[in-house]
């Protein structure tokens, strides 16, 4: 499974994703370089790596996402671990694979 070099980033002090092909960092202040070509300053906290994945409603998979492996209700969390992509959770982690049926879950509080 390649991933393309797509990142999620969000502004400073707020919930705004933005989405890029370019993480640059200068002087300890990170930035996502937009589809639009411009560079937009993003928080350092969490930066994420697009999985090369979509969900099964055609939704963009990255890593910190909360999906739900289908069938079945177990929700996991997407973390990158040992040069690939995997579901973890409090009892169990497997590594992702594309015949896999994941939905995003939007909203969780854990």
């Amino acid at each position: 499974m390649n991933s393309p070099r797509r990142y999620r980033g969000f502004l400073p002090k707020s919930t705004t994703a933005v989405y890029g092909s370019l993480v640059e960092r200068r002087s300890r202040e990170y930035y996502i370089y937009t589809d639009e070509h411009e560079f937009v300053r993003i928080s350092n906290r969490h930066i994420c790596l697009f999985t090369g994945l979509k969900d099964i409603h055609g939704t963009e998979l990255y890593e910190e996402d909360m999906v739900r492996r289908l069938p079945g209700n177990q929700l996991y969390q997407i973390q990158y671990h040992h040069a690939g992509f995997w579901l973890v959770s409090k009892w169990q982690s497997a590594p992702i694979s594309e015949s896999m049926l994941l939905e995003k879950i939007e909203e969780v509080h854990i």
